[in-house]
């Protein structure tokens, strides 16, 4: 809700502003005894006094992760390593012939989907998570062509559907681009979608293309 303010309206995140009301001992009083017009809502013995971008402004409150904070953490994140393979198997292929490609991703760093906590002393204690989602993939082949953007990771004969022939033998150095957003989520509450994405570069595989003649043989 916060995403598209500017820095000085604040980017969040969107925080609620309760109150509640105590005696001169600091106990909290019963409803019934709360100023005139204040009534309790929201949780209970507190009245919601409203929303805000800008939960470090509000008076007596601890400070809570920024928006900008949980996108530099989003930017630091140790990504997996998404390393194309393929078919047929060896990086060996030839001219004309389909080859399939596909993305292995690395154990090491996280993938989309993974879950990655951030260090809380970064969070004023607080328990950031961040899950990487994918937005997509693009396909750079070493030899002046690609494909994509496309959410395919490819897969092998006959149903992947990353497809690539080689007009010329050589050697060619192929690998994925692949472009990431994420959601973020604040001790175990909603995910919320984290307004940046980050383009990760990749190791490339190199691709050796071979021609292969036909000979007639006379038996």
């Amino acid at each position: 809700a916060c995403a598209d303010n500017t820095p000085e309206q604040g980017r969040g995140p969107l925080s609620d502003v309760y109150r509640w009301w105590v005696d001169q001992a600091g106990d909290p009083l019963p409803a019934d005894e709360w100023p005139e017009g204040s009534s309790p809502a929201g949780v209970e013995g507190q009245q919601l006094v409203g929303t805000t971008c800008l939960p470090n402004q509000v008076p007596g409150v601890s400070p809570v992760p920024t928006i900008e904070m949980i996108v530099r953490a989003f930017h630091e994140t140790r990504w997996a390593q998404a390393v194309v393979a393929i078919q047929p198997e060896g990086d060996t292929t030839l001219v004309n012939l389909p080859t399939f490609y596909r993305v292995a991703w690395s154990r090491a760093g996280f993938e989309p989907g993974e879950v990655d906590t951030v260090d809380p002393s970064r969070m004023y204690g607080y328990r950031v998570q961040i899950r990487p989602r994918l937005i997509g993939y693009r396909y750079d082949f070493g030899d002046g062509e690609t494909f994509g953007p496309t959410d395919s990771p490819g897969g092998t004969y006959p149903d992947g559907d990353v497809v690539h022939r080689y007009a010329r033998p050589g050697s060619y150095t192929a690998r994925v681009e692949v472009t990431l957003g994420a959601h973020f989520r604040i001790n175990d509450g909603p995910w919320i979608e984290i307004p940046d994405r980050v383009t990760v570069p990749q190791p490339g595989t190199t691709i050796t293309v071979k021609e292969a003649r036909a000979v007639l043989v006379h038996r």
